[in-house]
């Protein structure tokens, strides 16, 4: 079960006006005795089927995603 969750956002601008994200970064910071399979499902269902954020936001922007679990990198399967 996961002990602490913690999800930083950043993006990158563009620079001619009017100005808007083109990148958007996600990295989720994921602690716990959980397993790798349950994580990657997780995120990958929020990122693609859930959130309506990501959907409406992944017509302007790139989004990458990235997963720390235990501070080990997971890779996804977006």
């Amino acid at each position: 079960m996961p002990t602490k969750l913690k999800v930083d956002v950043s993006g990158k601008l563009t620079e001619d006006h009017p100005m808007y994200f083109d990148a958007i970064d996600v990295t989720y910071h994921i602690e716990g005795n959980t397993g790798v399979d349950a994580i990657r499902k997780v995120v990958e269902m929020s990122e693609k089927k859930y959130c309506g954020l990501t959907y409406m936001l992944e017509k302007v922007a790139k989004f990458n995603v990235k997963v720390l679990l235990n501070r080990e990198n997971i890779e996804l399967y977006l």
